[in-house]
């Protein structure tokens, strides 16, 4: 049996053969299908510097690593600030990535970000999560139902990772009415999904507020009920250091459709490219696109 692989298997898990949808895949593909096929392919250019990512690489070990742990002293993120950071530095250069400092100031810059950032964070953490059964950095792989091409129920895997998920289940009125059966189908644990974003612009939740409706979808996938709140903790926005929402059932609708759509593609087989050239001097799959290979015959690559 041949090593190689076959065009497309990238969108396909392994194990059961089932098409995979991601929130990221959404996003790419409704953005260009030959980008999104050729990310899934492996064939996506690595950043040339992953400077923009860092400190919010940073925060996230810190508040990962602090909610696996039961009894971690008084800001126990910030006094581990350098060794992450470090940690996270030696891990780039590991995997062969480029970070370039801005200036000579810069590390120290984005260490006081993270410093302060991670001191916001904890008394957030406090309020929104810790009271709760909760699970940080959450892999999710889950199966979902939609209309194959032959309008047939098709089960496809959402894929993904929350940053933390929580569970609050409420207590029953008395012991007599657990049994009531119209009491047990109110009765039903409360999940929220909080994602967590190091940036300082106050609109930027409704970048992201789709994906958190992806979200909820899962949950109804996992538990069988969708969410009571989807948010952002966001501790570096000045007054609004969290925000959250319930997903409408047009939000779902939405969303279930934009998954569909995703999925059918994949079905079909088509990854075709953008008809506009806008942003392609700057994808990441550029080098292996279609829309740039040379001409047959020639050494010619066209330009638009």
């Amino acid at each position: 049996m041949s090593g190689k692989r076959e065009p497309g298997r990238g969108h396909y898990d392994a194990e059961t053969g089932l098409i995979k949808v991601s929130w990221s895949k959404i996003r790419t593909a409704e953005e260009c299908r030959q980008k999104a096929f050729l990310t899934a392919e492996g064939k996506k250019s690595k950043a040339p510097d992953v400077r923009i990512f860092f400190q919010g690489n940073v925060v996230d070990q810190a508040m990962r690593r602090r909610l696996s742990m039961d009894h971690p002293p008084m800001h126990w993120m910030a006094q581990y600030i350098d060794q992450i950071m470090d940690e996270t530095e030696a891990k780039v250069k590991e995997e062969d990535g480029v970070l370039r400092w801005k200036h000579r100031d810069d590390r120290k810059e984005v260490r006081q970000f993270c410093y302060e950032c991670v001191m916001r964070l904890e008394p957030i953490l406090g309020q929104l999560i810790l009271p709760y059964e909760y699970q940080p950095a959450l892999r999710f792989s889950t199966k979902m139902n939609i209309p194959g091409l032959d309008d047939q129920p098709t089960p496809i895997l959402l894929v993904g990772e929350m940053d933390v998920l929580t569970c609050y289940k409420p207590p029953l009125p008395d012991i007599e009415s657990d049994q009531d059966p119209i009491v047990q189908a109110l009765w039903r644990p409360e999940y929220r999904v909080w994602d967590l974003k190091v940036t300082k612009d106050a609109s930027y939740w409704r970048k992201t507020a789709a994906q958190l409706v992806f979200y909820d979808i899962v949950c109804s996938c996992i538990f069988g009920v969708p969410t009571v709140e989807v948010g952002l903790i966001q501790p570096m926005v000045e007054g609004y250091p969290w925000i959250s929402f319930r997903p409408s059932e047009e939000d779902r609708t939405q969303m279930y459709t934009r998954i569909v759509s995703v999925a059918q593609a994949i079905m079909a087989g088509d990854h075709s490219p953008k008809a506009d050239s806008t942003g392609c001097s700057y994808c990441e799959t550029r080098n292996a696109c279609v829309k740039y290979a040379p001409e047959p015959g020639t050494k010619t690559m066209p330009l638009f």
